[in-house]
């Protein structure tokens, strides 16, 4: 109230300074409050821009593990196809067996005069003894005589099968001698 009485002895001029001054303090205030208001929109808009830019990225990533997931899934596979046929060869080589030892059971009964041409081996069912099968060229009927004799005597060799015909032939007598083997 005490301003309403109070007499105003500014100068008409500097009336109007002082309201052009309180004008201008109103419109930079305004500004201001505008220019606070922009720049909080362009931060609001920055942190959505970067949510948004790392969600994309997040999703991207869960992207490439999903696909590295199927590779993995497909090399898995291809590591199970490779140990599968890895012990497939195993098994097979495990079923092997060395010829080693028949041979040297065959060439240890050889006698002088006996030319072996083929030697066939066979596995029988019981996976423990052979069908072997010996195709050669006799001297004499004599030094066959003596090779069946040899294998006869020898106790991993049975069920030797010699044609009697072969024996009466005197000179260069082609043979078919078939025994079972088994390793003792």
């Amino acid at each position: 109230m005490r301003k309403k009485n109070m007499i105003n002895l500014i100068p008409e001029k500097f009336k109007k300074e002082l309201k052009q001054q309180a004008q201008q303090r109103l419109i930079f205030g305004v500004e201001g409050y505008f220019l606070l208001l922009l720049i909080c929109f362009l931060v609001g808009l920055g942190l959505i821009y970067s949510f948004l830019w790392a969600e994309l990225n997040f999703q991207k990533a869960t992207l490439q593990g999903y696909r590295q997931g199927e590779e993995v899934v497909r090399l898995d596979a291809q590591i199970k196809e490779l140990n599968d046929r890895a012990l497939a060869v195993a098994k097979f080589k495990q079923g092997m067996t060395s010829q080693v030892g028949m041979l040297r059971k065959i060439s240890d009964n050889l006698v002088s005069g006996i030319k072996i041409s083929n030697i066939t081996a066979k596995k029988n069912k019981d996976g423990l003894s052979y069908q072997i099968k010996i195709t050669g060229l006799a001297k004499d009927n004599s030094s066959l005589f003596d090779f069946r004799s040899k294998l006869e005597g020898d106790k991993e060799i049975s069920k030797l099968v010699i044609p009697d015909t072969l024996f009466l032939q005197d000179q260069d007598i082609n043979f078919e001698i078939s025994f079972e083997y088994k390793k003792l």
